[in-house]
């Protein structure tokens, strides 16, 4: 036993010496040389050699073959690499694309991933809790099971990892009950109830490890906790979730959404320019700032910061006042898919559009672009364009088909409207028909005898 203590540590004392500030092709040929030792450590470090290419031409086949002898000596490494290399995971990363060629010596096998993750997860490694909640969350190779990914990121959350920690914490605030949101198979059910304190524990666990998503949720629930900290409701922000055991604390808030944000994290940069657009007792109100805000999460990619900084250029909210920028910035959202900017952006064409008609057209365009996606307000606004004949051939029918369906999803207007066309038509038929029929009739043809 005292041999074998030595024997590990004078490999273990190898392998870090090798680890630190060795040339790849060096590190390679040192540990090629260790393989007659039958270490598991140098079996798996040969493997992610082959695996990454570092050192030597990359080899998936070969790389399978020393994690399968790591893996034959409990190494759980090892054995998590295995599962990765069965479901075609292991160095790609998100948004790479990948040649069929690179997966040629490693055919597809999930229930060989599952099994391999499995066993590393019984040798208590973290990344397998995390992959067989991915696998059980996503339906990959078994059936979709929420409760079942649920209890494997705790496990992995218990042991401190980043993304147990995350999806422990996305769990607990959305619950999985039969009073959930979600769409779930009837099969997986299981009472997870809704607990923000829990998630709000987990997304901090996960959050002071760097993670940036949970250093969003982290501000995010602070932002729409509780009322407890003595302020009244004029502080509080607009659609605050008072979120049942988390405290109201704009402080740790704006903090979390910072950290957030020097990660990239682009509604974390949106909901800081809220912040100084609306302004509170942390954070005062600053146009320049919320705008500079905005369109740092605009460049991005965040759509709904690119409405804003739309909106900020056509009132010249902490910037000036321009048309061309507002237009160019609404059109970016707008092709997005954003309703809501391709209803302003059809109202900005529509208030700008005298003596241009073709502004009056686009107005049109954009605002059926939005009422095709359901969007009740500029449902009613394509009824009064084909009421009025703007930017398209004036067609009564058609206007009162969308006043209609405006109506249907709740627009108040359109009710409005509708009613009155209704008294409009009706006092229309009794004025015409008291000028057709004859104020007073034989008695003969109104039943008298």
């Amino acid at each position: 036993m005292k041999k074998r203590l030595i024997y590990s540590s004078l490999i273990i004392s190898i392998l870090a010496a090798l680890m630190v500030a060795t040339p790849p092709r060096l590190r390679y040929l040192a540990l090629h040389s260790l393989s007659s030792l039958e270490s598991s450590s140098i079996d798996y470090h040969l493997g992610d050699c082959y695996c990454k290419g570092r050192g030597v031409e990359r080899n998936l086949k070969q790389a399978e073959q020393y994690y399968l002898k790591a893996a034959k000596r409990n190494h759980a490494k090892a054995m998590y690499k295995l599962g990765n290399l069965c479901s075609h995971r292991h160095g790609i990363q998100k948004g790479q694309e990948v040649e069929e060629e690179f997966w040629q010596d490693i055919p597809l096998d999930l229930p060989a991933a599952i099994k391999w993750y499995g066993y590393a997860a019984e040798l208590c490694y973290p990344s397998a809790y995390v992959r067989l909640g991915y696998l059980n969350r996503n339906g990959v190779g078994m059936p979709l099971n929420y409760p079942q990914a649920f209890y494997w990121y705790r496990k992995a959350a218990k042991t401190g990892n980043v993304n147990g920690c995350s999806w422990s914490g996305f769990f607990y605030s959305h619950g999985l009950d039969r009073d959930s949101e979600w769409e779930m198979i009837p099969n997986c059910w299981s009472s997870i109830k809704k607990n923000y304190r829990k998630a709000l524990k987990y997304y901090l666990k996960a959050a002071r490890k760097g993670s940036k998503n949970s250093q969003y949720m982290a501000g995010f629930m602070y932002a729409n906790g509780e009322e407890k900290l003595g302020y009244g409701p004029e502080m509080l922000p607009i659609r605050c979730l008072r979120l049942v055991g988390v405290p109201l604390d704009y402080r740790k808030a704006a903090f979390w959404y910072t950290k957030a944000t020097e990660q990239g994290h682009k509604v974390a940069m949106r909901k800081m320019a809220y912040f100084y657009h609306r302004g509170n007792y942390t954070v005062p109100q600053d146009f320049a700032r919320a705008f500079k805000w905005y369109i740092k999460a605009a460049r991005q990619g965040d759509i709904v910061s690119m409405r804003w900084v739309g909106l900020c250029y056509e009132k010249g909210t902490g910037v000036e006042q321009d048309d061309l920028l507002t237009i160019e910035w609404y059109t970016k959202a707008a092709n997005f898919g954003d309703v809501d900017a391709q209803r302003a952006l059809a109202g900005f064409y529509y208030r700008k559009s005298f003596g241009f008609e073709e502004y009056l057209k686009l107005a049109f365009e954009w605002y059926m672009e939005a009422a095709v996606q359901k969007d009740a307000e500029s449902m009613r606004w394509v009824g009064s364009c084909y009421e009025d004949g703007t930017g398209v051939k004036e067609n009564r029918t058609e206007a009162l088909e969308w006043y209609t369906a405006a109506a249907r999803l709740g627009d108040e207007v359109a009710e409005y409207y509708l009613e009155e066309k209704k008294r409009f038509f009706w006092d229309r038929a009794v004025t015409l028909a008291s000028s057709i029929i004859p104020t007073s009739l034989p008695n003969n043809l109104i039943g008298f005898s």
